[in-house]
């Protein structure tokens, strides 16, 4: 007997046997008689980026010749059952990794920060620190439409992001891998940057978000806030794509935020609150809703 588009959870199916393990997907979790692709079994498209901090022997890693008939290296020998689905990449030497001349050391963290970014680290253990977005962040804006997550980091390396951990480099470079879009406009007013159609640059500040099940809510914080350096903070409230970084929308608070945004439902209506104020504005709520 075949019931049309019932199927059998899989979380349900757990549950009965009172076990937590992977389960694959069985047939009977397939809703019978339902397309493909309005099912769980519909495949997504899957990106997956692996750092490896320790570093390679690259004698043992790289094939000795390049083609489709290449002989696998005794490293990538496991890889053997999945030889026709295989590339092997070489050749791609990230420069911006390298010290420039008169930096010194701090060959790891300009490394880690350069590897999914192709961006020179800048020199500083301040607030100040800046790389690029990383290229998982920008697949992530388009496979997150498909994916229950745009994006999921895990490491089992050190996440500090306050102090220097290499000579003059910040503790966020070799702690972090993954780069998202920056906050903020930045700074426009440098000499060098006369005339440079540039994207937005990030603005320094502390800010707290708000997340719904579709968007990311992201004020720029107060620039009177402790800790926000000499230029820092803003007055900008901005809507992001949970899934793509994109924005959606912008306006501008009468101050800076001085605390995370919160949302509530009266009278059918939802809103946002957000906290604001300056030395020169006193602290008040300012609440934001859609037109009825």
């Amino acid at each position: 007997m075949i019931v049309t588009r019932s199927h059998l959870p899989r979380r349900t199916f757990l549950r009965g046997l009172g076990a937590t393990l992977a389960l694959p997907l069985l047939d009977g979790m397939v809703p019978a008689l339902t397309a493909l692709q309005r099912t769980a079994a519909k495949r997504a498209p899957r990106l997956a980026v692996f750092y490896l901090p320790n570093g390679m022997n690259m004698a043992k890693w790289t094939p000795g010749s390049s083609g489709s008939g290449f002989e696998l290296s005794p490293i990538l020998e496991p890889l053997a059952p999945y030889r026709d689905r295989l590339l092997v990449l070489s050749g791609m030497c990230s420069k911006e990794a390298d010290a420039v001349p008169g930096e010194g050391g701090g060959d790891h963290s300009r490394g880690q920060a350069a590897f999914l970014t192709g961006v020179h680290a800048k020199k500083t253990q301040g607030a100040d620190i800046r790389a690029g977005i990383s290229m998982d962040q920008i697949a992530a804006r388009s496979l997150g439409r498909e994916t229950e997550l745009a994006s999921l980091e895990l490491a089992l390396e050190a996440n500090d992001l306050v102090g220097g951990c290499e000579v003059g480099l910040a503790c966020a470079y070799s702690g972090t891998i993954a780069w998202q879009v920056p906050l903020g406009d930045g700074p426009r007013d440098h000499p060098a940057l006369a005339g440079l159609d540039l994207p937005p640059l990030g603005q320094r500040g502390r800010a707290s978000p708000l997340l719904t099940k579709t968007l990311l809510f992201l004020p720029e914080g107060s620039k009177d806030m402790i800790a926000v350096p000499e230029g820092g903070g803003g007055r900008k409230f901005r809507a992001f794509d949970k899934a793509t970084g994109d924005v959606l929308w912008t306006i501008e608070l009468p101050a800076g935020a001085t605390g995370a945004p919160m949302t509530y439902l009266a009278g059918g209506r939802q809103y946002i609150v957000v906290p604001i104020g300056e030395r020169d504005h006193e602290g008040e709520l300012v609440a934001l809703a859609l037109p009825q």
